[in-house]
């Protein structure tokens, strides 16, 4: 069975009554996004993306967005090649679910620190999973905030034929949310 919030819930409070500690508070407080972000970095292969997902959900529950960003650039953007597949795979899973316009300030943000052609290969991969619409909305909410050029690699993905019907991971996606 998969992992989910309310099990991460139980499991965390548990522990803490047991040990008499508060670790289910300090970690979701926001003030320690830089130290998480290191701890946290060691097990991105370890665990299934799907698990590691619903883990980064319940941390950053309740976070700004600021906060996630700088959780994110440390943990994964920092050294983004290494593992590249991997990282996307959690990055699309955080994101999936998001107002678009929070995904057009989270993207525009940590798209900062890469090299062009690294920008144009992160956002295709990040954007892989969406339906059309939903990147039109977010293309519309970066507005002149990111490079024309990757906008415009954006809407020329959307209407090539290179998009491929993918459910099955769609589906996981929305798993790790706790959305089906």
């Amino acid at each position: 069975m998969p992992l989910n919030l309310e099990k991460i819930e139980k499991t965390i409070t548990s522990m803490d009554r047991t040990y008499d500690a508060n670790f289910g508070e300090w970690i979701r407080n926001e003030e320690n996004c830089k130290i998480i972000a290191y701890h946290l970095k060691k097990y991105i292969v370890d665990y299934p993306a799907h698990d590691f997902v619903v883990v980064l959900k319940w941390i950053v529950k309740d976070w700004t967005l600021r906060s996630i960003i700088i959780l994110t650039k440390m943990m994964i953007i920092t050294d983004l090649e290494e593992s590249f597949e991997r990282k996307m795979d959690i990055l699309q899973g955080l994101i999936f679910t998001w107002n678009p316009v929070f995904i057009a300030e989270f993207v525009v943000s940590v798209s900062r620190m890469l090299n062009s052609t690294m920008k144009k290969t992160f956002v295709l991969r990040l954007f892989e999973e969406f339906e059309k619409e939903r990147i039109k909305l977010v293309v519309e909410q970066m507005g002149n905030k990111i490079e024309e050029g990757i906008k415009a690699l954006l809407v020329r993905s959307m209407s090539s034929g290179q998009r491929k019907k993918r459910s099955v991971k769609r589906k996981r996606l929305l798993e790790a949310y706790n959305i089906l």
